[in-house]
C-alpha cells in the first residue's frame, strides 16, 4: 500500500523538525512527499532561502526518489505562478540534485505512487 501526503511547503516550514519524529513511525518506502502551495508561504519563494532551506530538508527526509511536486493548477495561477513561471523556479530550486532527481521529481515518482502506466 503507497501513501501519498501532500502537505504545503507553509506546514513544512513550520514544523519541519516534526516531520523526522513522525517518519520514525512510518514504513518511509511507501510513503510520497507531494511538494505544492510553496507560492502561499512567500510570494517570492523562488527567491528564499527559508523556503530553499526547508525545501532541502523535506527532500533529505524522504528522499528525491520520493518527492513530487505538484502545480496546484489552477490555484497557482490565480496567485500570480502559472506554470510557465512555476516550473522554472521549481527546477532552479532542484536542478543541483542532478538530471534523475529532477525527472523523478517531476514525473516518474508521481507515476509510481499512483500507479500510472507510461
Amino acid at each position: 500500500m503507497m501513501l501519498v501526503i501532500q502537505m504545503a511547503m507553509l506546514i513544512c516550514l513550520r514544523m519541519c523538525h516534526q516531520i523526522d519524529v513522525l517518519l520514525l513511525r512510518l514504513d518511509v518506502q511507501n510513503v510520497y512527499m507531494k511538494i505544492s502551495m510553496i507560492c502561499y508561504t512567500d510570494a517570492k519563494f523562488d527567491e528564499s532561502e527559508v523556503v530553499h532551506s526547508a525545501l532541502q530538508r523535506v527532500i533529505s527526509i524522504f528522499g528525491s526518489d520520493r518527492c513530487m511536486f505538484g502545480s496546484n493548477y489552477p490555484v497557482d495561477v490565480k496567485d500570480g505562478w502559472p506554470s510557465n513561471k512555476l516550473f522554472p523556479a521549481l527546477l532552479n530550486l532542484v536542478k543541483h540534485l542532478g538530471d534523475d532527481a529532477v525527472r523523478a521529481m517531476f514525473s516518474a515518482n508521481a507515476r509510481r505512487a499512483y500507479r500510472v502506466d507510461k
